[in-house]
């Protein structure tokens, strides 16, 4: 069946090739400036719509696009940050056509270039696909610490921190748990299991460029783990202008965050080098020996590199190392921080996490014509985690493959066909486990986008999965989009997921398997999902008003355990469904081109199968930003908050005691969190900042402790969490940027 496949696409391939040939012989040529300031424009982009064909301007503004086919061109200046402009030309043959674009800055959030649900390059309110977008100047006004913090604005996602010991992470998405959320690295998943439980705070801020989040079932197009939806992380490209930044950040609790990059494209070659080190001290506020926040010290290093081989091909290369170590839980009974693992004596609730990462991968793209275009993708993760878990050494080395051919062929400017050929694999070798996991996925795909009118345009997708473990897995997706007029825009989205186990995701990242375990692989299928979301959005100037409603549908939902009697670690579906709904608010607003404010609420309701442990969510949450750009005399402020509904914490961790033997809260209560920052540039270099996350401090702890003990007093575990951890953090900044 795979064969007949693999065949089967290298066919499509030929026959598209051989349709792909067409004379070239006009082109266009012409000087890109910012129309506020007349002054050239470096790296924006110029795309000759219903083609592949294009460029980008260089550090004079200048750009150049040559053997373009005789014909009527609508020519489309974009690039992020400034409102994008089209003009109409006649191209002749052996003629070259000049023209000049004055771009403005950008206002609204629909102007950005998004890539990940259709998989080409779309503008936000143009794409089929309802995606979320967090643009690197949102990040920048609200300072996050890691892609975990930097996820936090937008409705219907949630970070959290799952663990008041060793702050394992993840990131929900509208509700459902963080295990089905995929993230994606430039269009790479090579993230799971052990990377993600803590990768997600060792990822710094300074690395994105923008997310794109789309919420909802997606394996056509991702393969497994895409259950609730996708957020990739497009990381900064290298700059056509030299540029170098310095930032140094001290805060509260010992916190030091020390970051740089610089970047320059000599030629045809862009070369970017970054890098962070980042410190915080364990935090126990309450003083009962026991952390609410672990402390970490770690370092990141990166480097992209950019090759434009030819006019019409081109090859990025990425490859970042990390450095970790973590402490939390009873650190007065250890060393100061932690030393050396393999030495330390046995220390009840008490985890040192050692973890090294190191990521390449690359990205080849050469358009054969104006229709045809072929991109290459590959990427290689090792994580390394040496720990000491409450009193026992877990030693575990996983290793992620991923390699891709994909084939885009613009037939006209109603149809567009992307197909592809992916194989993933994956595996996880633990000093625990007498049986770890080795995954092999191999991977077709093929997604058509028809546009019958002007204002409807409906994509439809397949994709082939055989898993060495689950065998053959089908997963469709149908997309609908109509716009109404030029306010009013309706999306529709049905799509499936699958997502497979892995065994130190669900057996408590690790800390449950205190013995060397056998795998039981009692769950003959795959966990599934079926999604369907619905949106309305109406826009108009600066304004953009969006509804969503949502429903989401597990089955073959896998539970694991540890069976301590027959020391084997035991994985099972669950039968009976497991479902999710609700609807989300979104309300962005400019005044006055300097006051930016973003509104949104979620509402979600579970109907969990018996059985099924469910997670600490709330109903109801609403979040909001409000931020002032030059206020006065170069003074921007920058408000962000959110407003979380009760949690019915005894549906998930049943009925729990306090240290006095008192019942702890059946639900919790609604509570705020809001950060602010004040920042001053001094010119245009040098901009300081001082800032408060967490701004009233509030912590969970100052209510009900997270940890539970038994009847006799005695701690068990340090999980029932529903509230912030930390509370207010006062840090200040400043940052030196050099053109």
């Amino acid at each position: 069946m795979l064969n007949k496949i693999v065949i089967f696409f290298f066919l499509l391939l030929a026959i598209n090739f051989a349709n792909a040939t067409s004379p070239d012989n006009g082109s266009i040529s012409g000087y890109i400036f910012d129309e506020p300031t007349n002054k050239p424009l470096p790296g924006v982009n110029i795309v000759i719509e219903g083609t592949l064909l294009g460029a980008v301007s260089d550090q004079n503004g200048n750009f150049k696009i040559e053997h373009i086919p005789a014909g009527q061109y609508r020519i489309l200046a974009q690039m992020i940050g400034y409102r994008s402009v089209k003009k109409e030309v006649q191209v002749k043959t052996n003629q070259n056509i000049y023209l000049e674009f004055g771009l403005k800055p950008e206002i609204l959030k629909g102007e950005a270039i998004v890539v990940t649900g259709t998989r080409m390059p779309r503008y936000l309110k143009d794409s089929p696909v309802k995606t979320d977008v967090i643009t690197i100047e949102e990040i920048k006004r609200r300072n996050p610490s890691n892609f975990l913090e930097a996820t936090q604005s937008i409705i219907g996602v949630d970070p959290s921190i799952e663990c008041s010991i060793c702050n394992a992470s993840t990131v929900s998405l509208q509700g459902l748990p963080g295990r089905y959320t995929q993230v994606l690295i430039d269009g790479i998943p090579l993230f799971s299991s052990l990377g993600q439980t803590y990768g997600y705070l060792q990822l710094p801020a300074n690395l994105i460029d923008q997310l794109e989040i789309i919420k909802g079932a997606n394996s056509v197009l991702y393969g497994s783990d895409a259950i609730a939806g996708i957020i990739n992380i497009r990381t900064i490209e290298p700059s056509f202008v030299p540029k170098m930044n310095f930032e140094t950040q001290l805060g509260q609790y010992g916190e030091k965050k020390i970051n740089g990059s610089a970047s320059f494209k000599p030629g045809n070659v862009g070369i970017l080098i970054s890098g962070e080190f980042y410190n915080i001290k364990p935090v126990d506020r309450d003083q009962d020996g026991l952390t609410e926040f672990a402390g970490n010290t770690r370092s990141f290093l990166n480097g992209k590199m950019s090759f434009q081989l030819s006019e019409k091909t081109q090859l990025k290369i990425r490859i970042n190392s990390l450095n970790e170590e973590r402490q939390g839980g009873a650190i007065a009974e250890s060393r100061s921080f932690i030393e050396t693992i393999d030495s330390l004596t046995f220390r009840n609730f008490t985890e040192s996490i050692l973890s090294k990462r190191f990521d390449v991968v690359s990205e080849f793209k050469h358009n054969f014509s104006s229709k045809n275009e072929l991109i290459v993708k590959s990427g290689y993760t090792t994580h390394f985690q040496d720990s000491d878990y409450e009193g026992f050494v877990y030693v575990a080395t996983q290793n992620l493959t991923f390699n891709e051919i994909q084939f885009n062929r613009k037939f006209n400017t109603k149809l567009n066909l992307t197909t592809g050929l992916a194989y993933r694999t994956e595996d996880l070798n633990e000093n625990t486990a007498i049986h770890p996991y080795h995954y092999k996925t191999t991977s077709l795909f093929s997604q058509l986008d028809y546009s019958p009118t002007l204002s409807t345009e409906i994509v439809g997708g397949l994709r082939f999965d055989h898993h060495n473990i689950y065998g053959m897995i089908f997963t469709p997706s149908f997309i609908l989009k109509s716009s109404i007029n030029s306010s009013w825009t309706f999306r529709f989205s049905y799509g499936e997921g699958f997502r497979a186990p892995t065994t130190f995701y669900e057996l408590d990242h690790g800390t449950g398997a205190k013995y060397k375990y056998h795998t039981k692989y009692l769950a003959k299928k795959a966990e599934r999902s079926k999604s369907i979301n619905l949106s309305l959005d109406f826009t108009r100037q600066n304004q953009n008003l969006s509804f969503s409603l949502f429903y989401h549908r597990i089955n073959n939902y896998i539970i694991a355990y540890n069976d301590y009697i027959t020391q084997s670690f035991v994985v099972k579906n669950i039968e009976d469904p497991s479902s999710i709904y609700g609807l989300e608010l979104n309300y962005n607003n400019v005044f006055f081109n300097r006051l930016y404010l973003t509104l949104g609420y979620i509402f979600q309701r579970y109907q969990l199968a018996e059985g099924v442990l469910g997670h600490a969510r709330p109903e109801q949450k609403f979040k909001w930003s409000l931020s002032f750009d030059d206020v006065f005399r170069n003074t921007s402020i920058n408000l962000d908050g959110q407003l979380t509904g009760p949690m019915k914490l005894r549906e998930v961790y049943g009925i729990a005691l306090n240290k006095d033997g008192s019942t702890k809260l059946e639900n919790s209560p609604a509570f705020l969190v809001v950060n602010g920052e004040i920042a001053y540039s001094l010119n245009n270099s040098v901009r300081f900042a001082l800032g408060a996350k967490n701004l009233f401090d509030f912590q969970q702890n100052d209510i009900e402790s997270p940890l539970i003990y038994d009847e006799s007093g005695a701690l068990t575990d340090v999980i029932y969490i529903w509230g912030p951890l930390l509370g207010r953090t006062i840090y200040a900044r400043c940052t030196i940027s050099i053109e």
